[in-house]
């Protein structure tokens, strides 16, 4: 999540007309987007990798989109998809994460054998709402919520999964607080989600993107980090507003992220 912010304020601020008049900071910069787009892909985290090769194009079309044509722009999307698949298939480290997905499919919920990535997240969900399902409204309280995962997961003889949450933020959640806290935790995306678009603010789109798509794989703030990432970023970029350029505002306002 830190790496991909960080790619793209960096994007945003090499696409300012005003890049070019500092070679030593475009030089820096352009380093840094590059040696931390090559770490996001070297981590081999799937939900990052996707998410890149969405966000960073419609970056891209944000500025120059005006100058295209729809030929242009469906071209730039077919070669996006093009680069993605290519990514997948001939990066070993990338490769192996998307393929070993996709040979476990179908043996997510087997005896002790739910595989790994992607198909144990199936196995963890469908937990989850097993327990949010006999606890809909108020959940099993926040300090019971691994203790009610793990007797489903005995009761289904994958003990090998004790312990494990259900690496789903909006899940994990409603097993914590129900339907209610659940319902909350949507008012915490959604409000600023609002903010930002009326704004105008990019990047405080592309953070409440990225925060939005990465609950649905990981319980984010069920650790420091992802607490800190939430709650550091959301609240600086809700507070202090003053973005590069905005429809119907004031224009040459400057944002040093």
């Amino acid at each position: 999540m830190y790496l991909l912010l960080a790619v793209c304020i960096l994007l945003e601020q090499i696409l300012q007309p005003s890049f070019l008049l500092n070679r030593r900071r475009m030089s820096l910069q352009l380093f840094l987007f590059i040696f931390l787009s090559i770490s996001i892909f070297f981590l081999a985290s799937r939900i990052a990798i996707v998410l890149y090769i969405v966000i960073l194009p419609l970056l891209l079309l944000k500025h120059v989109w005006h100058r295209l044509s729809w030929y242009s722009i469906v071209a730039g999307c077919a070669t996006v998809v093009l680069i993605f698949f290519a990514i997948v298939n001939y990066v070993p480290v990338v490769k192996h994460r998307f393929a070993n997905d996709i040979n476990l499919a179908g043996k997510a919920y087997e005896s002790d054998n739910p595989g790994t990535g992607m198909m144990m997240r199936l196995v963890f969900w469908r937990t989850a709402i097993e327990v949010i399902e006999q606890n809909p409204l108020f959940g099993v309280g926040t300090g019971d919520g691994q203790d009610a995962l793990d007797i489903h997961y005995e009761e289904r003889n994958l003990n090998s999964l004790l312990g494990y949450n259900p690496h789903n933020q909006y899940l994990h959640t409603g097993v914590m607080l129900g339907l209610i806290g659940t319902f909350y935790l949507l008012l915490t995306l959604l409000l600023p989600s609002i903010v930002a678009f009326r704004r105008g603010d990019t990047i405080y789109q592309i953070f409440l993107l990225i925060i939005s798509v990465s609950f649905l794989t990981e319980s984010v703030l069920q650790g420091n980090k992802g607490i800190v990432f939430y709650a550091l970023f959301n609240a600086l970029y809700f507070f202090y507003y003053s973005p590069y350029e905005v429809s119907g505002m004031k224009k040459g306002a400057s944002k040093d992220y």
